[in-house]
């Protein structure tokens, strides 16, 4: 499958796959025009269930994320 085509005679070329290589302007190899080459992003959406969790479950899945959890187990431990 090409990617782009000379606007001058149609020669077909195709990318790199590295669109910062891939763009910009070029010389035919053909016709020996020059043209420029413009990468174009199409968006694509989809969408993902977010769980519910408990707001108590929260809390403690927060805390644990911030490293709470594990400095108050610690310090627990260490008054022991």
């Amino acid at each position: 499958m090409n990617d782009w085509e000379c606007p001058h005679c149609g020669e077909e070329y195709e990318g790199t796959g590295d669109s910062e290589k891939d763009c910009g302007e070029r010389t035919c190899g053909e016709c020996g025009e020059k043209y420029r080459v413009v990468v174009e992003y199409e968006a694509t959406y989809f969408a993902e269930a977010v769980e519910w969790t408990a707001p108590d479950d929260q809390k403690r899945n927060d805390a644990i994320k911030r490293g709470d959890y594990l400095r108050d187990r610690a310090k627990d431990e260490k008054h022991e």
